[in-house]
């Protein structure tokens, strides 16, 4: 079977995400323009603007972070793909996480993702801060 593409993974993480947000009686709004945003969901109590991400990779040092790691990389290239940009609480309030190895969506909100390029998530080790257990969404 050949190989998904990053955007064929990035749409999987969108529909996995709508699908549970769905389930949870989130009303869910797909921007008709490019934003920094996915889409946003409404709980009827609370808009949130959603930035979905899919993660798959093991992270290549597992042996610096002393058990199993994914690198989450949570920055988008600008237009000219050189540049980097970091997402920021300004911009989105909710970052939702795909993970298909383990069929589970981890949320993390802006004290987590703002202004970093990337987070380390461990899925061997429990009493880590960064345990993806602590993130379930």
């Amino acid at each position: 079977m050949k190989k998904k593409s990053t955007k064929q993974l990035g749409q999987i993480a969108a529909l996995s995400v709508q699908l549970e947000a769905t389930r949870r009686n989130y009303i869910v709004s797909i921007p008709n323009t490019e934003e920094r945003y996915d889409f946003i969901i409404d709980d009827g109590k609370k808009i949130s603007r959603v930035q979905v991400k899919s993660l798959e990779k093991l992270h290549s040092d597992v042996k610096h972070h002393k058990s199993l790691a994914f690198d989450l990389k949570i920055y988008r290239y600008h237009r000219n793909r050189r540049t980097q940009k970091v997402y920021s609480s300004k911009e989105i309030d909710l970052l939702l996480v795909y993970m298909p190895t383990l069929n589970v969506i981890l949320a993390f909100g802006p004290k987590t993702f703002h202004k970093k390029k990337s987070i380390y998530i461990t899925v061997s080790n429990p009493k880590s801060k960064w345990y993806y257990k602590n993130f379930l969404w």
